[in-house]
């Protein structure tokens, strides 16, 4: 639904709410929440006269904070709004008022248990003195920790709310063996009034009238009567057959698609597929996975400061070598510019830029995924988000798994498309397993439980710490830096070799050099990855090799400049490494 449409009358009532109104919004698929949201943002920033600073927008995962960005492009002016994530306000909650520096150590459950803190013994409570309206989206996925900072800021804040949410689509953390109280159950003792948004503006037809008759049954709480009825409106999609021949039935499409699957490990599983067939897509990442993009540092490139005359310079030069991801001038100066207070001078300094890298204090446009007709992604990944045509990987609840939490996330994948939406057969080749002895990573492993044949590489595991070239490689780094802003590209083939145990301050660990395959090595393993194979294996044989890895992006990095000047980088804390992606299987030396 876009700002040209009209509201409803349920959407009318919400928009118009006062600035002072505490109140929770349920709101279904399709209905037109994000819009009414916005338009609410409007409304409060316009006609009832908030500044922008007086409020704040918060939202579960950062697809949904970048969707909001995207909608907020069709309003009359776009700098309404500035959408975080309930983490990274809680961030920067610490970073304004903790007292100590040990928060910056902390996990994240650690992180949002100190924010919680700060409201509730009133340490925080000067960062919300100029806040008067807090727009929540995606409540009903707030559980633990998070729900437990949300309820404090609520109870802390002594003006208004709108906060948006749908039981029938809470489908976050329960599943992680988490079953605290969350969000939905605070909120009936914060707020004043409950609305509703019913309808559905995002699909039409038959696909309406399913979500519209799921939903009922959903929220009715009849776990048996959810279940099947969810499973029947599944086995009624038109099916397009086996899931691993998809990647060449969906290429040809012009619109976007989603391959929407219940977990991460499928999802890879499938990603490897197309990979074999050639099939250009992209793999939704983890909420939390918040990587810079690479043209930051390539913008950079050892530069002290980028005047935007030199930055249009430079970003002619990485148009030239296709250099993914990249933005358009403006965009890209528009958002470094907010990263230093003083870029208004007439140029953006590397040391403001590294040092809000370094804090995860960045504008949603450096990190958000780009662009790409093709997704594969969990369910979870997908949420907030709508496609053009949607297929939905069938699979098998296993026999302890929640009922009632099953339906609700086949119901989010349901609700996805707007137009399309079909079956298709659950994976049939090998099997992944999460291991907790390899920091929660997948691994693949024999009819024993101790045998491994394969563990999952994640976007991190390259070294970030020093420029590639300083750890474990004779190639100069200047060299490393040259080839990943030129030649290496996402979807490229690499292999890691094991090059020997490293101690990366935390006793040794296995190390592996990233050799890509056509020009060599581009980087080396970093300690999460030596810390999980070496959890896995412990003193077992490493394997001399990894495959079926593939460069997933490239990301820029916040090092030290002593680092960069060792290097010969110049004095620069802002380099490229390559981020990975894969099952990676184990080879072995005879």
């Amino acid at each position: 639904m876009t700002a040209t449409l009209e509201p409803t009358a349920e959407q009318r009532a919400v928009i118009g709410l006062a600035p002072d109104a505490r109140v929770f919004v349920i709101a279904g698929p399709g209905a037109g929440k994000t819009w009414a949201l916005l338009q609410r943002a409007v409304q409060l920033t316009g006609d009832d006269g908030l500044a922008v600073g007086e409020l704040l927008v918060l939202s579960f995962t950062r697809a949904v904070v970048a969707e909001l960005r995207r909608r907020d492009r069709f309003l009359t002016d776009p700098s309404r709004i500035r959408p975080e994530t309930f983490d990274s306000f809680a961030t920067r909650l610490l970073a304004e008022h903790a007292t100590d520096e040990s928060w910056r150590s902390a996990g994240f459950d650690g992180r949002m248990t100190a924010a919680t803190h700060l409201l509730k013994d009133g340490s925080a409570l000067s960062g919300l003195e100029d806040v008067r309206h807090i727009l929540l989206d995606e409540v009903q996925d707030l559980v633990g920790v998070r729900a437990a900072f949300v309820a404090a800021l609520l109870r802390a804040h002594p003006g208004g709310f709108t906060a948006f949410g749908d039981p029938a689509q809470a489908i976050y953390d329960h599943e992680r063996g988490r079953h605290d109280d969350g969000l939905l159950d605070d909120l009936a003792g914060v707020a004043d009034e409950v609305l509703e948004l019913n309808g559905n503006h995002r699909a039409s037809g038959a696909l309406a009238e399913v979500a519209r008759q799921l939903r009922t049954v959903l929220l009715e709480e009849d776990t048996r009567a959810a279940a099947d009825a969810v499973t029947e409106a599944f086995g009624d999609l038109a099916t397009l057959g086996e899931s691993e021949a998809l990647g060449t039935q969906l290429a040809s499409m012009h619109q976007s698609a989603a391959v929407l699957c219940r977990d991460n490990a499928t999802a890879l599983l499938l990603s490897e597929a197309f990979h074999r067939d050639h099939v250009r897509h992209r793999v939704r990442r983890g909420s939390t996975d918040r990587p810079v993009a690479g043209w930051v540092a390539g913008l950079f490139a050892g530069r002290a400061s980028l005047t935007r005359a030199a930055l249009a310079e430079r970003h002619a030069q990485l148009v030239e070598v296709d250099f993914p991801g990249l933005m358009d001038v403006e965009t890209a100066w528009r958002a470094l510019s907010r990263l230093d207070a003083q870029a208004r001078s007439g140029a953006v300094r590397e040391r403001e830029v590294r040092q809000r890298i370094a804090l995860g204090g960045v504008p949603w446009e450096l990190y958000d995924e780009p662009i790409e007709s093709l997704v594969i992604s969990s369910v979870h990944r997908a949420k907030g988000l709508e496609f053009d045509q949607c297929v939905i990987v069938e699979w098998s609840p296993r026999k302890e798994a929640d009922q009632a939490l099953e339906a609700r996330v086949l119901f989010v994948a349901l609700t996805r498309a707007r137009r399309e939406c079909w079956h298709a057969e659950g994976w049939h080749g090998s099997r992944w397993f999460r291991s907790r002895e390899a920091q929660d990573r997948l691994i693949k492993h024999g009819r024993e439980r101790w045998q491994t044949f394969g563990i999952e590489v994640r976007g991190g595991d390259a070294h970030a710490p020093d420029p590639a070239g300083e750890l474990g490689m004779p190639r100069p780094a200047d060299e490393i830096q040259r080839l990943l802003i030129e030649a290496v590209r996402p979807g490229d083939d690499v292999i890691l070799s094991y090059q020997g145990e490293h101690d990366y301050g935390c006793g040794l660990r296995p190390i592996y050099s990233v050799m890509h395959a056509d020009h060599g090595p581009v980087g080396v393993t970093g300690r999460d990855f030596g810390d999980a194979l070496s959890g896995r294996l412990r003193d077992r044989r490493r394997p001399s090799a990894i495959t079926n890895v593939r460069v997933d992006d490239l990301e820029t990095v916040a090092g030290s400049p002593d680092s960069g000047d060792a290097a010969g980088l110049g004095r620069t804390g802002l380099w490229l490494r390559p981020r990975l992606i894969g099952l990676g299987e184990f080879q072995w030396k005879t």
